[in-house]
């Protein structure tokens, strides 16, 4: 995410210091009800991870619980959104272990990767 100057400078003001949030999310909101524009530049590519899909079940919905108190914090929380951020828990719950037996190196299924220690989220860059 890349942010003007001026827009920033015109919406930190009104960022939460919540930890408990996505504060991504916080800042697009912001942003939009200020009236700017969140803009996508589609000659700009970058390389994703799906290291997400690594996260255990319980972890991930607490993710998820950041997703809807952020929403809730600007009282947009609706019905739809919570059941769009449930369904995701859920569809990642049944995902989960068929992407743990997954080797992403032999680009092969692995069973016993179930039951081994998890190495959690491998994050894409070295530090």
């Amino acid at each position: 995410m890349a942010v003007k100057r001026s827009a920033w400078l015109e919406v930190r003001k009104n960022l939460s210091e919540r930890t408990d949030i996505h504060e991504d999310m916080d800042l697009s909101i912001c942003l939009q009800k200020i009236g700017l524009t969140i803009g996508q530049c589609d000659s700009m590519r970058v390389e994703t991870s799906g290291r997400r899909g690594e996260t255990p079940p319980r972890e991930y919905s607490k993710y998820n619980r950041a997703s809807e108190a952020v929403l809730r914090l600007h009282n947009i929380m609706n019905w739809r959104f919570k059941f769009l951020i449930r369904l995701d828990t859920v569809v990642h719950a049944l995902a989960w272990p068929m992407y743990r037996a997954y080797n992403f190196e032999q680009e092969r299924l692995e069973l016993r990767r179930l039951f081994g220690k998890s190495q959690g989220r491998i994050m894409p860059v070295n530090q």
